[in-house]
This record gives C-alpha cells, sequence and structure tokens, in this order.
C-alpha cells in the first residue's frame, strides 16, 4: 500500500474513534438527564405528605417533611412482595421498592419480606429511582422501638 492511502486510513479510523467516544457521551448524558427528569416529577409526591383539608391555602407549605431521598424511618404502614410504604415525619409516606438484593435484617439476623407486618418502625438505606421512590438495599426492623409502643 502507498503511503497516503495509510494515512488516510489512519485519518478515517481516528475520526470513527472520535465520532464514536463523542456519541457515547451524548447517550450517557441523555440517560442521566432523561433519569434526573422523570426523578423530579416524583419528587414531591414522594418526600412531601400530601396536603390535607383546613391547612389553608398553601396546603400546609410550612410543615413540609425533610428532605431525605436516600432512605426512610418510621411505621410501615403498608408492605408486599415487592414494595412497603413507610411513614416517617409529619405523616409523609415514601414507598420502598424491595429485590432480591435488599437485605432485611431485625436483632435476630437477616430475615424474610413476610416477616414485615403493618405496625412496625424500621429504618431503610438504598438510592431513589426514577420514579422517586426508594430502592432498599437494607432494611432494618428496629424490634427495640416496636416493643416500647
Amino acid at each position: 500500500m502507498n503511503t497516503k492511502l495509510k494515512y488516510v486510513i489512519a485519518g478515517v479510523g481516528v475520526v470513527i474513534v472520535l465520532l464514536l467516544t463523542f456519541q457515547a457521551g451524548v447517550m450517557f448524558g441523555y440517560h442521566r438527564a432523561n433519569f434526573g427528569y422523570r426523578w423530579s416529577q416524583n419528587y414531591g409526591d414522594n418526600f412531601f405528605p400530601r396536603p390535607t383539608m383546613g391547612s389553608g391555602m398553601m396546603g400546609g407549605f410550612n410543615n413540609r417533611a425533610e428532605l431525605k431521598g436516600h432512605g426512610a424511618f418510621g411505621e410501615i404502614v403498608k408492605v408486599d412482595d415487592s414494595s412497603m410504604v413507610v411513614k416517617g415525619r409529619y405523616e409523609a409516606e415514601k414507598t420502598v421498592t424491595l429485590d432480591k438484593n435488599t437485605v432485611i435484617e431485625s436483632d435476630g439476623g437477616e430475615i424474610k419480606v413476610s416477616d414485615l407486618k403493618v405496625g412496625e418502625t424500621v429504618f431503610v438505606i438504598g438510592t431513589p429511582n426514577e420514579a422517586g421512590q426508594i430502592t432498599a438495599k437494607v432494611v432494618r426492623m428496629l424490634s427495640n422501638i416496636n416493643n416500647q409502643k
């Protein structure tokens, strides 16, 4: 092959690599922005209590719950095989999704989802998902608090 053809092929190869790198960055940015957008659409519903009747025109704006997107602490008000709802401070309810990687534990060690009951107090650590819910990594049942009620 002649030298000019080698340089042309090398130049085309470099351009292709640069375009692929740029495209990968665009795809990463798109998915990150899309996640942020969908997460923010559900932010208020998942992290603030709904206004109640008779709480004024602003619906209790000044009594909103603290922002804790990566965890929850409170009483279980609903539980099934794949999720639970935890009522925390200011009556704010957070939906917590459970999956096969979620570790659920109590004082006695690891327990099953079926061992969680409505009315028990739990501490949840996880990550927010696109719907603004918490995908639980660890759920810790606090039996000492439940016994003091």
